[in-house]
């Protein structure tokens, strides 16, 4: 009789710890189903914004360094979620039997769901980042500075005289680029202007100074027309962003905290190559190719 009594108890408790294990193993299973779908929601998300990023390069509203830019922040965003898919799927494979599940349970689905909680309440966070890289794209476009009335052909300095008509020029830019960097002001980010120099397709002159100038910063003597216009118009570019750089310093000054941004610039001399491809009329000495485009965006750093 006691032997019965000790088998039925047992076969009780068995049942008993059965069907917590089988609960247990249920919410578990639920759980991970639910953060499988916001995974797949944040994977369709960082695919649409690098969609949009090549869609704004193929119309020329960013350039390849914005793009790459983009596409790093990108990458790393989606190195985590695949990594926390992992981790899902893993959890998953350890819950797909009772056994499997009581067994590694404490050990090994109980740390792992900690980690994977605390990823899914740095949700709000992720989705600040998701929606500053969104509305950058959607703010994104080139500034072109017709600089002719300074860059006459052969010049790269913007005169003394003319720098504060230049100064009224280039500010409303600069504003933008402050004021986009404003609405994230508690996220770490990073202002990044390309500048993109050009010039015309002439000769420059042997007997001019510039002619010097140009070979002695290539140190080169055996240059070809477009090698000295490549640099004309390199160092056109540098000219903008020491104007650009003088009025970021103008409006906020270096010793002022701008909770986190960091500012970058990149300037590129693209020769004798046209500013505009959908222009078909340019000719040799055509002011509208003697100007500067500048590219920018505001960017979340991403660990």
């Amino acid at each position: 009789m006691c032997i019965k009594n000790y088998l039925y108890c047992s076969a009780i408790i068995f049942c008993l710890v059965s069907c917590v294990g089988a609960k247990k193993m249920d919410k578990v299973t639920v759980k991970l189903k639910d953060m499988q779908s916001q995974q797949a929601l944040e994977d369709n998300k960082v695919s649409s914004i690098a969609s949009v990023g090549e869609s704004k390069l193929a119309d020329r509203k960013i350039d390849s360094n914005i793009n790459k830019r983009l596409n790093d922040r990108l990458s790393s965003m989606k190195q985590d979620l695949d990594s926390v898919n992992k981790e899902i799927a893993n959890l998953q494979s350890l819950s797909s039997d009772v056994k499997t599940f009581r067994k590694s349970y404490k050990k090994d689905i109980l740390p792992k769901l900690e980690q994977l909680d605390l990823y899914k309440k740095n949700y709000n966070d992720r989705l600040k980042i998701y929606m500053m890289m969104e509305e950058g794209l959607n703010l994104a476009n080139y500034t072109p500075f017709d600089l002719a009335a300074f860059f006459g052909p052969g010049l790269y300095s913007i005169p003394y005289d003319q720098e504060e008509i230049a100064v009224r020029s280039f500010s409303p830019m600069v504003d933008s680029v402050m004021n986009f960097s404003h609405r994230y002001e508690n996220t770490p980010r990073t202002a990044t202007l390309v500048i993109l120099g050009y010039a015309d397709g002439q000769d420059i002159n042997p007997d001019k100074p510039l002619y010097n100038t140009l070979t002695t910063m290539l140190n080169r003597t055996d240059i070809s027309k477009e090698q000295l216009n490549t640099m004309l118009s390199q160092l056109r570019a540098i000219e903008l962003i020491k104007h650009l750089t003088n009025i970021f310093n103008k409006k906020v000054p270096p010793t002022t905290d701008l909770n986190g941004l960091k500012i970058e610039y990149i300037g590129q001399g693209k020769g004798e190559e046209y500013p505009n491809p959908a222009i078909k009329d340019y000719k040799e000495d055509d002011e509208r190719r003697r100007i500067v485009l500048c590219y920018w965006i505001v960017l979340p750093d991403v660990k």
